[in-house]
């Protein structure tokens, strides 16, 4: 199956082959026909459990098979083969529904690429925002090094936020920088179950110094180097580190 391409309009046009992407109402969208079954992406400004629900009776009404949730959309595809005009009908269902509820914010554009071996980079453009988003998994679904950046309207950093699986989190937020290590062992095992199969921050495990600033932008740093991160990318995460270290 072939999907019908999608403009900055969101108008249908007629290409048969490669992935598409544009806009439709507030929402962004790729179509992807490369994949077997062919996939949707649909990235929305804003997303909450009511938003939730109705995306998965949408999905239950349409034969559609739920993929997998994505930073910021979902992606789905498609049980059975049917035409593009009824994918592009579900499309615009779903937009219309995010255009309603969110009408004052929009995606205006979203872009995600493999730089490496379980690593991806995320852009997004929502309103005056941009968003910029670095992971590294060590296994599927287990982040290793994750860095996000929020450059608001001015191109200022607005917003730091790194997870390391050595070290602990970082956050940079409003002129505050707050820092949280990782449990150890022993914490660990004097909690819950859960606690025990998988490692949790310590809502009180405050940690500070120049030092532990530093390893952590290291360790991100140095994960990046080790991945192809297109150029004007790689600039705006080295900008955003380079203001960090800097930051008291």
């Amino acid at each position: 199956m072939a999907f019908p391409d999608i403009g900055a309009d969101g108008v249908l046009h007629s290409l048969n082959e490669g992935s598409r992407s544009g806009r439709v109402k507030n929402c962004f969208i790729r179509l992807d026909d490369k994949t077997d079954p062919p996939g949707v992406e649909i990235y929305f400004p804003e997303r909450d459990d009511e938003d939730m629900w109705f995306l998965r009776e949408i999905f239950d009404n349409n034969n559609i098979r739920r993929d997998r949730l994505l930073d910021s959309g979902a992606r789905f595809s498609y049980e059975k083969k049917i035409s593009p005009e009824t994918v592009f009908k579900t499309i615009e269902q779903i937009a219309r529904h995010f255009e309603e509820k969110y009408p004052r914010r929009a995606v205006l554009f979203y872009d995600r690429y493999s730089c490496g071996h379980l690593s991806e980079v995320t852009s997004i453009h929502v309103d005056d925002s941009l968003v910029f988003k670095y992971c590294q998994e060590l296994r599927r679904d287990f982040v290793k090094n994750y860095l996000k950046v929020i450059f608001d309207g001015g191109g200022n950093v607005a917003k730091i936020y790194i997870n390391t699986y050595d070290c602990g989190t970082l956050e940079y937020k409003n002129g505050v920088l707050e820092m949280h290590r990782w449990e150890n062992e022993d914490e660990a095992q004097s909690v819950s179950y859960l606690s025990r199969r998988y490692t949790m921050r310590i809502q009180d495990g405050f940690v500070s110094g120049d030092d532990v600033k530093q390893t952590m932008i290291g360790t991100v740093r140095s994960s990046m180097e080790a991945n192809t991160i297109a150029e004007q990318d790689r600039k705006r995460f080295d900008e955003a580190l380079t203001f960090l270290e800097t930051e008291r």
